[in-house]
């Protein structure tokens, strides 16, 4: 349930980081948009970090279930 949970949100952030960078580029053709689809592109960069984030607060997570049952 635990690795359900967390491959949903990392799944989820994909998503939302293609979208992001999809809106970024049609944005970017006119220099009207251009500065947000920079800010566009800038908020889907963060957003990549969460990925490696979630993932290593799904390591955690097993780990301390682990240890619990080892007790």
């Amino acid at each position: 349930m635990v690795t359900m949970i967390y491959k949903a949100l990392y799944q989820l952030n994909d998503v939302v980081i293609g979208i992001i960078f999809l809106i970024g580029s049609f944005l970017f053709f006119n220099n009207d948009t251009m500065f947000t689809g920079t800010v566009f592109f800038v908020v889907g960069s963060i957003q990549m970090t969460a990925r490696p984030l979630i993932a290593f607060a799904h390591d955690l997570h097993l780990a301390y279930k682990n240890k619990q049952r080892r007790k």
